[in-house]
């Protein structure tokens, strides 16, 4: 039987993916979770209106309706946080596989560091191990012991991140002026204001992680696709987008080595089963199989 938490759980899905809203039910029913879900915008068919809270180009290039849609659906997961009152939520987009410790860490949100209102509980790019640079161990999680620290350098994806009230209110008070991706807008400070503002943490290793065989394949990926190879046809736009990212890249360097030289901050792998070899949960892989067949 799904019940109730204190850190709620909210999940992002468009209405035309129902296969989708299905085998994340049925996971979450398997793990006891009950989950809020939020109907995402269809960049595909949506208002421009709609789209308001994020602008056509940033830093890091142009974004399509479809990126920005998925802002947009963020953007309401954290309105409902307000309008509620809950003080914090797990926020997960409906391709997310979860650890079943995730059930242990929305029980109680006396873990999360006071000053904390927002951490990542995702990997990006399951496959493989990544590399961040991460603050000390601010707290430890209730069930497998994992570490809490900051985040010094980004790490992308947005399909299972905690925000406090406090931080969807921040977030909120920006909008309008987003001009990166949403994982961007909230994990990589190089181009974000916002991400400034919140100073992520991040749980190590990770409880929820993203996959195409798994969510049954992307529904921003082709316009995405399609703008990269635009810009890929303009060579002065392509060079100039990529002084840009790099200029981007190297805007934190300076403070990344004086935290990595003063011993406050360390170089930390993140890993999931899968980058590790590990196959998915017998009971995960039934529940996605039904749906993918």
């Amino acid at each position: 039987m799904s019940v109730l938490h204190p850190v709620g759980v909210l999940l992002i899905n468009l209405d035309t993916r129902g296969d989708r809203l299905s085998a994340m039910t049925r996971m979450l029913d398997a793990m006891g979770i009950a989950c809020h879900r939020i109907s995402a915008v269809d960049g595909r068919s949506v208002p421009q209106a709609d789209l308001a809270c994020s602008r056509k180009t940033g830093p890091i290039g142009a974004m399509p309706d479809t990126t920005r849609a998925c802002t947009a659906s963020h953007v309401k997961a954290w309105q409902h946080i307000v309008d509620t009152g809950l003080r914090h939520a797990l926020i997960l987009e409906d391709d997310a596989v979860l650890h079943p410790d995730v059930t242990a860490l929305i029980a109680d949100d006396g873990w999360i560091p006071a000053g904390v209102d927002l951490v990542k509980v995702e990997k990006f790019a399951p496959k493989r191990a990544s590399k961040i640079l991460a603050g000390k161990v601010l707290a430890r999680t209730p069930a497998g012991q994992r570490e809490v620290r900051r985040m010094y350098s980004r790490h992308t994806g947005s399909a299972g991140y905690i925000i406090s009230r406090k931080g969807a209110e921040i977030a909120l008070s920006l909008s309008g002026s987003y001009d990166v991706p949403v994982d961007h807008l909230l994990f990589n400070e190089t181009v974000s204001r916002l991400c400034g503002l919140l100073r992520p943490a991040i749980v190590v290793p990770p409880l929820v992680w993203q996959d195409n065989s798994v969510g049954l394949g992307s529904d921003i990926k082709a316009p995405r696709l399609a703008e990269n190879n635009a810009v890929r046809r303009k060579p002065f736009a392509r060079l100039a987008l990529s002084l840009r990212r790099a200029a981007n890249e190297v805007s934190l360097l300076h403070i990344q080595l004086f935290l990595l030289a003063t011993g406050r901050a360390q170089v930390v792998t993140l890993t999931t089963p899968q980058s590790r070899g590990r196959a998915l949960p017998g009971l995960w892989r039934k529940i996605w199989a039904s749906d993918s067949a």
